[in-house]
Order: structure tokens, then C-alpha cells, then sequence
């Protein structure tokens, strides 16, 4: 899924989530965080 803001798909009459589709999601913020422990980022808030 490329573009826009994940919440507004997530609440539009359309959507559809599908498996693969999630384990992209989960993959890429587990990335994400990885990444900014490795340069001793500070994250907040995530939920």
C-alpha cells in the first residue's frame, strides 16, 4: 500500500485488511524501531 496516512484507510467504508497485509505492516515498524534503537533514538508512545 503505497501513500496517505494508514488511519485514514483504516477508518474509510472501503477498507480491507488482509493477513499479508498486516504482517507488512508489523514488519516494517518493528524495522522502523530496530533502526532507531540502533541509533539510540528515543521512541514515545507506541502502541
Amino acid at each position: 500500500i503505497s501513500g496517505g496516512e494508514l488511519f485514514e484507510r483504516v477508518v474509510a467504508d472501503d477498507f480491507t485488511l488482509t493477513e499479508k497485509d498486516s504482517i507488512i505492516f508489523v514488519r516494517q515498524i518493528c524495522e522502523a524501531v530496530a533502526y532507531m534503537h540502533q541509533k539510540n533514538l528515543v521512541h514515545m508512545d507506541l502502541k
